[in-house]
Formats: structure tokens, C-alpha cells, sequence
């Protein structure tokens, strides 16, 4: 036979088996024998066929629980987009830098081969050119 609704009686019950655990859960009165617990965790997991966990996490709250869990199952790609993070932030300072220093070093050499024998040049012819009509125009005039 196959249960299919619950009496009233019944659903009074699981109510009340229900609230009862609730408060016993979240009562602050409650001890943990971890020794006893680690026993049952262990012994849950040997007759589900599944290997022993490395590590049992005490946490004293269930908020605790969720912000462990979080962090534990967050961190992993966490650490992943640090690392791609960190590599490309070194990698473009690497190349910016690299690029900056080419650029500076053309630019100097540029100005100081180019410009500055430019200005040079011009510079002597300018005053090549001064004196000459100088010294041409103080020898016409005497």
C-alpha cells in the first residue's frame, strides 16, 4: 500500500518533529562532541561508499558554514584570475615600459643627430653669413 496524503494527525506530527529538531539545531545550549560526530561523518561516508574527507571544518554557525563555503569554493577560481591577472598586469608594465624606452631613445637620437645638426647647421650658416657681410661691408666702406 502507498501512501499518498497525509492524515491531519500526521501532518500535526511532522510539524511538531520538525519544530523540535529547528529549535534543537539552532538552540545556543547544544554541545558538539566532535569526537562522536567525526565517528558518524566517517562512518556516513564508508557505508556510502565514498573515500573519508582529508579535513572536517568545525564552524560554529551556519552563516559561518556558508562563508567558509564561499571562500573555499570562490577561492579556487579566485586564485585562477589572480594569477591571470597579476600575469597580465606584469606583461603590459613589461611591454609599456619596453616601448616607452624604444620610442624615448629613437626620439632623443632623432633630435639630437637631425634636429639639433639642423640646427646647427643653420645656426653657422647664420653667422657665417653675418660676418661675411660684415667684413664685406667694413671693407667697402673704408
Amino acid at each position: 500500500m502507498r501512501l499518498e496524503k497525509l492524515t491531519l494527525e500526521q501532518e500535526k506530527i511532522m510539524y511538531e518533529v520538525r519544530d523540535e529538531w529547528m529549535d534543537y539545531i539552532f538552540s545556543c545550549s547544544n554541545k558538539l562532541d566532535k569526537e562522536v560526530a567525526e565517528t558518524q561523518i566517517n562512518w556516513l561516508y564508508k557505508i556510502s561508499g565514498l573515500e573519508k574527507p582529508k579535513y572536517i571544518v568545525w564552524l560554529k554557525s551556519p552563516l559561518g558554514l556558508q562563508i567558509a563555503a564561499n571562500m573555499f569554493f570562490n577561492n579556487q577560481s579566485s586564485v585562477r584570475d589572480s594569477v591571470r591577472d597579476s600575469v597580465r598586469d606584469s606583461v603590459w608594465a613589461s611591454v609599456r615600459d619596453s616601448v616607452w624606452a624604444s620610442v624615448r631613445d629613437s626620439v632623443r637620437d632623432s633630435v639630437r643627430d637631425s634636429v639639433w645638426a639642423s640646427v646647427r647647421d643653420s645656426v653657422w650658416a647664420s653667422v657665417r653669413d653675418s660676418v661675411r657681410d660684415s667684413v664685406r661691408d667694413s671693407v667697402w666702406a673704408s
